[in-house]
Parts: structure tokens; C-alpha cells; sequence
């Protein structure tokens, strides 16, 4: 690579962010047309946070800390809660330049680097999780960190620098190994258990010995690091709120492990992997190549299926290691791998467009469109939801049942069969008003027997100690509940079922104090 392609590199990278910079700072907060619970549960745990909260020891979450932790650094900085989100996609971007011109200019050419920096930035700059509904939000957004992260751990671990392998080499790539599978540890485990594997079973079989151990030195010194920052029990509770998603009621949030391999959505891009794997395989000089893009394949499959509304984002990095060896002329039948890479591609564009086109949406969005998530709490004030779905109010009535579920009893009474449907946020800013019309408009938020219980932060009321801001199992927070609200219309009745269930075996008594339109308020005794 002459020295020209590297400045021009680093310019146009520079220049992508500085454009993010300039569209952001045009539009000032944040505006969300999609999933408004999401962003009411992700300034529930900013909050928190920002107050000095730590996840796992003073609140449920099976989320690592440290895909929050750049939002909750520009909070502290004095940044509200709209502008903390948005710009943390270009600290973070910044954080991770580095990383991502050492992988690109060590392994690429310069068309290839560009489109790898480039590709790295919108994934971890973009305003919607992907799919393709035309909207703006920074649900999972954590998830989108955790593949631009991904993609530098399989780049780094799959393809040996082009110029060859040096001490040095060996050891910025073990540096950034580690510092990469740590990060994926404290933002999303499962992307790192995904990555481990492959990563601990071919860096030996390639002779690459001293990378592996550069990259578990540092990954397990810095989580090390957390457990004395933090307490060796920050794990066990880390632990402890991963596995009880295992038993919640919502094990995977899509579609089967089948399904994501091999349903009419997946099966296109299953198709493509296999080809590509099948053309590595013909040549003894690529068939370690081959076993290692089959495991990390099967280790993204993994991490798409873990996750709620994750495209096959894998179908770039299958394309780009075809393109790689291509560049590197060590692939045989190069008309073949083109055509793959580029089925590989088509598949993925309309997904990558969306991503790429998300933050120029949110910089033309009409205002007069949007409402403040919370006309009371300051800390959200320029956090804007998109006026025609935060108003929504709908409920969902089964007319035929087949094999209906034995109506739900607690304390003596029949609960109603009703699922909600609405905004999240509309309902709870009514119950938020409710529960002041009754008296409840200070103190410690009530222990909610459904999925989503960020009251507090539509309101004057402050968190429920030990609680969650998404719960997945039992009744987080019982131990410090002074209060107990049953909603008679419920967002997720598997989960009112799980709490309730957890209530009465904790053998609190209970007395009702309230009833409203909306829910029983009961009063722990």
C-alpha cells in the first residue's frame, strides 16, 4: 500500500464522522419514531447509572455495564439525556478508530480497507437497530456495538496481516484481541461466548500462538480489574442476571434456531456461507480458512438468533473474506467467490441502506411531528417521541380460543384477560397520573407485575431498589417494594404471571389500597 492510501483513509473516515458530527449538532436531541418502551428502559438504566447505580449489584439487567457507559459519561459531563444517546454513537466511533484502521490497513488493500472503515462506522453510528422500517430509534443499540466489535475480532483472529505476521503485529492484534473480547464481555456476553470459541480454537491451529495469549492476558487482567473496582460479587450478579433470562419467559426473542438458518428470510444467506465455506474448502491452502469462516458463521447465526430484530449483518463479513483472499489471489475459482460475495451483499443491502441513511433521517425529521417523552422530569426533556405513536392506545381481545390459558387469581380475585398495545409510554404516563390522583406521587416507584417498570422516570417518584427496568424472571426488588401495582390490562401476561407467582411465594402479605381504571395498587404489609 503506497503512503498516499493511508492519509486518504484516515481523511474519508474522519470526514464520515465529522458529517455524523454536523447532523446531530444541526438537530440538537433525539427524536424516536420506533420503539418508545426501548428508549423509555434505556433512560431508565442511564438514569440509574448516572445516579450512581451500578448493573447487577444495585439493579437486574443481564445488559453489561459498559454499553451504557458512554451515554452515562457525557450525562455526568452535563449533556441531557437526547444529546448524551446521540452523541455517544460518535464517542464511541472515536473510541474505536484505532482498532478499526489497524484491522483495515493491515489487512486490506485500500478499496477494501475503506469499505471495512467505512462499513465498521455506519454499524456503530447508525439510528435504527436495522430491518428496514424507515425510522429512527437506539433500541439494542448496544447490539450494533457488539457486531462492529465482532467483525474486528473475526478480521483479526480469520485473516493473518497481509504483509505477514511480526512480533509486533502479533502483539498489537493480541492487544486488540483482548481489548475487544473484554469489551463484547461488559456490553452483550453473548457475543463473546459466540467469538471465543472460534478465536480459542484457530489462532492455536494457525500457528498464531502468541496472539492468544496477548489477547487473554489483557481480556482477563481488565475483567479482572471490574471484579476489584467493582467486588468479585459484581460476577456472581452478572452471572446470576444472564441465566435468569434462560428461565423468563422470553428465552429468544425471534423466531428458532431452525428458523434462522434455514426460514425463507435466512435461508438465501445460509445458502451463500455454505458456498463460501465449500470454496475454501477445495484447496488445502485455504481449508484452515475455511473451518475458521464456518465457526465464526455459526457464531453470528448464534448471536442473530439471541437477539431481537438482528439481521445477518455475518453476510458482510462472509463478503468480505472472499473479498480478501480474492485481493490476496490465494482463492480458487475467483468467478465463483465474486459471485458469492456479491449474493452476500445483495442480500444485505437493503438492510445496510437503512442503517446508513438513518442519521439523515433524523436530521429532516419534522418536529411539530414529535412530543417530549416526559413534560415533568428535566433529565428527558429533548428525548422526543413521535406524537402519533406515543398517543396510542390499543388494547388486544382473543374472540376464539382454542386452548385458553385458566384465568389468572391473585388475592382472592380474577384478573382480567387483556393485553396491551399501545405506547408503553402512554400507558405508563397514565398510570403515572393515576397513581398522583391517589396519592403516590413521591418516594419509591411500586413493584410492577409486568415487563417494562420505568415509572419513576415519567414522574417524581425514584427506582425501586434491587428492581428491573426489564423484567425477565421472578419479582426483582420485592425485598425493598413498599407497594405492588397489578395492571388489569397487561404488556406481557407471561411476565405478570412469573412476578405474581414470585409475590405470593415470597409470603408478604398484601392489602388493597387502590383501584383504578388502569391497575390494583396493593400495599405490602
Amino acid at each position: 500500500m503506497n503512503r498516499a492510501a493511508p492519509r486518504f483513509f484516515w481523511g474519508i473516515l474522519l470526514a464520515y464522522i465529522l458529517l455524523q458530527s454536523v447532523l446531530l449538532w444541526l438537530r440538537g436531541g433525539f427524536y424516536v419514531s420506533l420503539h418508545e418502551g426501548d428508549m423509555l428502559h434505556l433512560a431508565d438504566i442511564l438514569l440509574r447509572m448516572h445516579m450512581g447505580l451500578v448493573p447487577h449489584l444495585d439493579f437486574t439487567t443481564p445488559l453489561g455495564g459498559w454499553g451504557f457507559l458512554p451515554m452515562v459519561a457525557l450525562l455526568d459531563l452535563g449533556l441531557s439525556m437526547g444529546r448524551a444517546m446521540v452523541w455517544s454513537q460518535i464517542l464511541v466511533a472515536l473510541l474505536l478508530l484505532p482498532a478499526i484502521g489497524w484491522v483495515a490497513l493491515s489487512r486490506f488493500g485500500p478499496a477494501l480497507a475503506l469499505a471495512f472503515g467505512l462499513g465498521e462506522l455506519a454499524l456503530v453510528t447508525g439510528l435504527i437497530h436495522g430491518e428496514t422500517a424507515a425510522g429512527v430509534s437506539l433500541s439494542m443499540h448496544y447490539n450494533r456495538w457488539g457486531w462492529a466489535i465482532g467483525f474486528l475480532v473475526a478480521v483479526l483472529v480469520l485473516l493473518p496481516p497481509r504483509e505477514g505476521e511480526t512480533p509486533r503485529s502479533a502483539r498489537i492484534d493480541g492487544v486488540l484481541l483482548g481489548l475487544a473480547m473484554a469489551a463484547l464481555a461488559m456490553t452483550k456476553v453473548t457475543y463473546c461466548v459466540a467469538l471465543a470459541v472460534p478465536a480459542l480454537i484457530l489462532l492455536p491451529v494457525t500457528g498464531r500462538g502468541r496472539v492468544l495469549v496477548w489477547g487473554l492476558g489483557v481480556s482477563l487482567g481488565l475483567l479482572a480489574i471490574v471484579a476489584v473496582v467493582e467486588g468479585p460479587g459484581y460476577w456472581i450478579a452478572y452471572v446470576q442476571d444472564v441465566l435468569g433470562t434462560t428461565g423468563s419467559a422470553r428465552k429468544y426473542p425471534g423466531p428458532a434456531f431452525a428458523g434462522v438458518v434455514f426460514s425463507p428470510a435466512y435461508t438465501g444467506g445460509t445458502a451463500a456461507a455454505a458456498v463460501a465455506v465449500t470454496l475454501l474448502a477445495r484447496r488445502e491452502e485455504t481449508r484452515n480458512m475455511a473451518r475458521g469462516l464456518f465457526l465464526f458463521v455459526a457464531g453470528f447465526v448464534v448471536i442473530t438468533w439471541q437477539n431481537f430484530g438482528t439481521d445477518p449483518y455475518w453476510l458482510a463479513f462472509v463478503a468480505l473474506i472472499l473479498a480478501a483472499l480474492i485481493e490476496r489471489g490465494v482463492l480458487p475459482g475467483r468467478g465463483a467467490a465474486a459471485a458469492t460475495a456479491l449474493v452476500s451483499l445483495t442480500l444485505l443491502a437493503p438492510v445496510l441502506l437503512n442503517l446508513v441513511w438513518s442519521p439523515l433521517r433524523h436530521a429532516t425529521v419534522s418536529k411539530e411531528a414529535y412530543q417530549p417523552m416526559s413534560e415533568t422530569r428535566a433529565e428527558v426533556a429533548d428525548l422526543y417521541l413521535l406524537s402519533e405513536r406515543a398517543s396510542e392506545v390499543k388494547t388486544e381481545r382473543v374472540l376464539i380460543d382454542d386452548d385458553p390459558e385458566p384465568p389468572v387469581t391473585f388475592e382472592g380475585r380474577t384478573l382480567e384477560t387483556c393485553n396491551y398495545r399501545g405506547s408503553i409510554v402512554r400507558l405508563a404516563r397514565a398510570e403515572v397520573e393515576e397513581l398522583a390522583a391517589a396519592g403516590f406521587d413521591t418516594g419509591v416507584q411500586p413493584l410492577v407485575a409486568d415487563l417494562i417498570s420505568s415509572h419513576w422516570v415519567l414522574s417524581g417518584l425514584t427506582p425501586l431498589p434491587g428492581g428491573a427496568p426489564w423484567t425477565y424472571v421472578g419479582a426483582p426488588g420485592i425485598a425493598a417494594a413498599t407497594h405492588l401495582m397489578v395492571r388489569r390490562c397487561t404488556v406481557d401476561a407471561r411476565v405478570q404471571t412469573r412476578v405474581l407467582d414470585a409475590v405470593e411465594e415470597s409470603g408478604r402479605s398484601l392489602s388493597l389500597v387502590e383501584e383504578t381504571p388502569l391497575f390494583l395498587l396493593y400495599a405490602f404489609d
